[in-house]
């Protein structure tokens, strides 16, 4: 592309047939034509810089204007997920917490088990009846106190377990009487109940040390 100094030649030479020292007015338009030129230049450079620094603005604003946090840009920020609230069990669930009730390293020992969940009701084993109540039961519980002793526990009694009952809750606590150890060591307590399928055998084991 031919620059100021050709075009205004080429201009000369077109209106006059030859070309000749330009004069002091032709010089200062030249001058001129290039002060405007720059201006131009200069007013685009700085129209783009302008544009990059708002599109920058806008993106760590967000796009609409609003103050953000960019993580990408901040080291010490760390971005955190919100958590999810877990949904309740729907199905049939067991759950049992043993835990010792007696000072710890004592001959006399007693826990207590704790049973909370949603379970199929039973029925009747004498007469095939779903058992009316709003409230389940364990069918039994058995306790190994790890000694070799005889095992503790309890028996729900005429109640058997049949398909497709309603589920109900259950929430109970087994308090058994002490149990005294003969000897010191460490033993290792057995807690076991049972619920109606698909629920079945649910045990704990919780270990001690007697003095």
């Amino acid at each position: 592309m031919p620059d100021a100094d050709e075009i205004f030649r080429r201009m000369l030479v077109e209106s006059t047939g030859t070309f000749a020292m330009p004069t002091a007015d032709q010089l200062e338009k030249r001058a001129r034509a290039r002060r405007n030129r720059r201006r131009v230049a200069t007013g685009v450079a700085a129209g783009v810089v302008a544009i990059a620094l708002g599109t920058s603005a806008a993106l760590a604003l967000g796009g609409d204007g609003r103050d953000r946090v960019r993580f990408d840009d901040d080291p010490n920020v760390v971005p955190t997920a919100s958590a999810t609230p877990q949904p309740a069990p729907t199905g049939a669930f067991l759950v049992v917490d043993l835990s010792l009730t007696s000072a710890v390293g004592a001959r006399s020992v007693r826990i207590e088990a704790r049973i909370n969940g949603r379970i199929p009701q039973y029925v009747r084993g004498s007469t095939g009846e779903v058992v009316r109540s709003s409230e389940g039961h364990v069918k039994y519980t058995r306790i190994d106190w790890g000694d070799s002793s005889l095992q503790d526990g309890s028996d729900g009694g005429d109640i058997t377990c049949s398909p497709n009952t309603p589920l109900v809750s259950v929430d109970e606590r087994f308090t058994e009487p002490p149990h005294r150890y003969a000897n010191p060591g460490r033993y290792t307590i057995t807690f076991e109940t049972y619920a109606c399928p698909p629920v079945g055998k649910v045990i704990r084991k919780l270990d001690i040390v007697v003095k």
